[in-house]
């Protein structure tokens, strides 16, 4: 199993997107728990444009771990690039409630707060990360 996992890791790396997908597809398909697995097919799934599929695998992993940074982070990625800001700020919120001296995760959070045009709330996010520093 390691094997395919490098294997996909590799495909990836050579920006073969499709044939790591079918690979990881199989493997999550024999090891449904491994979170390794998910998040990379997860990441696989961005790079070929489908974001609902990238977002479906994350959701499930990110309330498991709600303060796991680089999931939220990429959760949040997934669904902005899909068309859902607020959906992307309701995974960023969290992760600054469980994870509240994470920098990136309240720049991301400012990000979000000014698409939405939550220009105050912005502005105290953009505070807050710069605080962190």
């Amino acid at each position: 199993m390691i094997d395919t996992l490098e294997a996909a890791r590799r495909l990836l790396a050579e920006g073969r997107a499709n044939p790591a997908i079918a690979m990881l597809e199989r493997l999550a398909a024999r090891s449904p728990a491994r979170d390794d697995v998910l998040d990379l097919l997860a990441e696989s799934n961005m790079r070929v444009s489908r974001f609902d599929s990238a977002s479906r695998l994350l959701r499930p992993l990110i309330g498991a771990r709600p303060g796991d940074v680089n999931r939220a982070l990429l959760a949040a990625a997934a669904l902005v690039r899909g068309g859902d800001d607020a959906a992307a700020l309701a995974v960023i919120e969290r992760l600054t409630r469980h994870a509240p001296s994470a920098q990136a995760g309240w720049m991301e959070l400012s990000v979000l707060q000014r698409r939405l045009a939550r220009f105050d709330e912005a502005i105290a996010s953009a505070r807050h990360a710069v605080a962190l520093d």
